[in-house]
């Protein structure tokens, strides 16, 4: 009957210490699934957190570094816009400029033409006047001579009508031939002045020609150098745009990278933790049984050892 009661009583102890126990462990295991909700939702806030920050540096970092880039660019085209403008504004001045000398230039040579028309024309002049006073001279001494030896002609008819002739016939001679060398004098003026002219045209002709083909040539070197400024700044732009993206894709890969070292250090510390709960509960466990064992068996030895001393009393 005592055995009976002691299993009983034994019995109801182990099912109220179970019960205990239960209760004890799912309370534990209540609080450690609330303590590690609590604690993941709060690691989840401070990741979130920290990688909303590195975005939001990252994203200003890359507008500030895109904008720095775009302004650069922007001021480069505009000095070269304003290098091609002024390099444009300085062709048509050198081009008016040239414009205004050779008209100048033609202008003073017209009148450097027209100053040597009237000198010739003057010297030409001067050069007749003088002539026609020198036949005038000629013909009033020949005048002179005739009625001075008109009174001699009478005596000498035949000598003088004789001088007379050849006299005349030299000075007929001679003033044909002063006339013949005017003419052609003056016939070699005419000439001179229209080959001159013609060569001054020419010349005209031949400057213009010139400073059309260096027009020509300085606009095909002006069109072939800006192509080549064209083709350095795109080529530029397109190293530094793919310098930029893989920049970018570096620092994507090693964000992503260290969000992957991050969430495998949080797996780790998490599994970690739950593997200490985990021994910590089964030690707690065992000890509480190996407590109980221990415990029922001080008590199975003391009933046997009173048993044993009742006996031998």
């Amino acid at each position: 009957m005592k055995e009976s009661a002691l299993k009983i009583q034994s019995a109801f102890r182990g099912f109220s210490e179970k019960k205990k126990f239960d209760n004890l462990k799912n309370s534990s295991i209540t609080i450690q699934s609330l303590f590690r909700g609590r604690r993941e939702a709060k690691s989840y806030r401070d990741i979130k957190n920290a990688t909303l920050l590195l975005q939001r540096t990252r994203r200003a970092t890359l507008e500030a570094r895109s904008f720095v880039l775009l302004k650069r660019t922007a001021v480069f085209i505009q000095s070269c816009a304003r290098r091609n403008s002024a390099k444009k504004n300085f062709d048509s001045l050198k081009n008016g400029t040239i414009l205004c000398q050779s008209l100048w230039r033609a202008k003073v040579q017209s009148s450097q033409y027209k100053k040597l028309i009237a000198g010739a024309v003057l010297v030409q002049s001067i050069w007749r006047g003088k002539v026609d006073r020198m036949i005038a001279n000629r013909l009033r001494a020949s005048i002179h001579i005739q009625a001075i030896s008109r009174g001699y002609l009478v005596r000498k008819r035949m000598d003088l009508e004789r001088q007379s002739a050849v006299a005349i016939q030299s000075a007929f001679r001679g003033f044909s031939a002063f006339k013949s060398f005017v003419e052609l004098k003056s016939s070699t003026v005419l000439v001179q002045s229209i080959a001159r002219m013609r060569s001054a045209i020419k010349l005209l002709k031949q400057h213009k020609a010139a400073k059309k083909i260096q027009a020509i040539f300085r606009g095909f070197s002006q069109r072939r150098e800006y192509n080549r400024e064209v083709e350095r700044i795109t080529k530029i732009q397109s190293i530094w745009r793919g310098k930029i993206d893989r920049m970018v894709a570096n620092r994507l890969k090693a964000s992503i990278q260290i969000q992957a070292v991050a969430r495998g250090f949080f797996v780790r510390r998490r599994m970690d933790l739950e593997k200490r709960s985990a021994t910590l509960i089964q030690s707690a466990f065992r000890g509480f049984f190996a407590f109980k064992s221990f415990t029922e068996l001080k008590n199975s030895t003391i009933l046997v050892q009173s048993i044993a001393r009742m006996r031998s009393a």
